[in-house]
């Protein structure tokens, strides 16, 4: 089996829609409080079990700190929080929703950043290397057993709050690739598993990400058949395949929004001076620098997700039109539409992706 996901656009009911985007905001909140628990353990020198979450003060100060914090003397664990969460903050959600919540906290503690391998995300953010931004995203996880998510046929139902209610949530337009991945999971066919459902939002819009497995073999391939995909020279038929294209237009965008952010930082950086000499700004030009590997490990994140989303695409197209052979012509070197661009990851992205399901990629220049 294979493990995959897909972000899909949901409708709920109008009457609903203000209380369902105030729900996951609050969840967003909530995550925070618990993360600048773990931050304040770990400032109080106490001494933080990553695996476990457990916290346990090593000196007089870091007791007082913690009893204050969470009423309690001695070793606390994030579970402390479960009381204040489910009787204070958020009486109603259902049980599932604090073990969604711990996850993601205990997760993104123990998360390894890119630039430091050997730092925890959670130790950077007591340094003032990190910022909280990575919450702003994350969204209620209903996992199969206690979630419960139904799928049936262009509807995902969720339960989460007593106050809200069982949303019946209708799904968005579907691109040919995850309408068949999405038709297998509703009508529970070839084997296709759900796993945890996401809910979340941005800018006021919803999302779900399902998780499912899926058989190696989606469909039987015809190993002789072939499907096209070439490259072209204009942004708005960046990619030509079965008929359809693909445009360039808003990624470029993207990636310009982008560069002109790392430049103005640049400057900043340049008024700031030298951080090390008595006529440099250093907490301002420490400040930008953030800023600036913020959009840096954005830029970096865009590119390999925008790359998984087109191989995705793609070989979704081959398999709803059983090709065994994708052949892949005029693919771009280094750059897309004057931007550097990492061409290499989107290639071997579309020749695991074939493998996987049984076909092979074959390149021509």
């Amino acid at each position: 089996m294979i493990s995959r996901a897909m972000k899909i656009q949901v409708f709920c009911p109008p009457d609903k829609l203000q209380a369902v985007i105030d729900s996951i905001r609050k969840y967003r909140a909530a995550a925070r409080k618990m993360f600048a628990l773990a931050a304040l353990a770990e400032i109080s020198g106490s001494e933080i079990d990553e695996k476990k979450g457990t916290v346990l003060p090593v000196s007089d100060n870091s007791k007082k700190l913690l009893s204050l914090a969470m009423n309690k003397e001695g070793k606390a664990h994030l579970y402390e929080m479960r009381d204040f969460i489910r009787t204070e903050y958020a009486p109603e959600w259902l049980s599932f929703v604090w073990d969604s919540l711990r996850a993601d906290v205990s997760n993104r503690w123990r998360a390894k950043d890119p630039e430091f391998p050997k730092a925890t995300r959670g130790y950077l953010i007591d340094q003032g290397a990190r910022s909280l931004g990575f919450f702003q995203r994350i969204g209620i996880g209903f996992p199969q057993a206690t979630g419960r998510p139904k799928i049936e046929g262009h509807t995902i139902t969720l339960k989460w709050a007593h106050d809200i209610g069982e949303v019946a949530f209708q799904v968005g337009r579907l691109d040919a690739g995850r309408h068949y991945h999405f038709k297998c999971l509703s009508e529970k066919l070839e084997e296709y598993k759900p796993g945890t459902v996401f809910l979340t939002e941005h800018e006021g819009k919803l999302f779900v990400s399902l998780t499912y497995s899926m058989p190696e073999k989606t469909k039987a391939l015809v190993p002789d058949r072939v499907m096209e995909l070439r490259f072209g020279t204009a942004p708005e038929q960046f990619m030509l395949f079965s008929g359809q294209t693909i445009s360039a237009a808003g990624i470029i965008a993207q990636l310009g929004r982008l560069k002109n952010q790392s430049l103005a930082y640049k400057d900043e950086l340049a008024a700031h001076g030298n951080p090390r000499k008595s006529w440099g700004n250093k907490r301002a030009y420490e400040s930008t620098s953030k800023k600036l590997n913020n959009v840096t490990m954005q830029r970096t994140a865009t590119a390999k997700n925008q790359n998984h989303l087109w191989a995705r695409r793609i070989v979704d197209e081959a398999i709803r039109n059983e090709a065994g052979i994708l052949k892949v012509s005029d693919l771009p070197k280094k750059e897309i539409f004057g931007y550097p661009w990492d061409f290499s990851q989107l290639k071997s992205f579309l020749e695991y992706k074939m493998t996987e399901v049984g076909g092979k990629v074959i390149f021509e220049n």
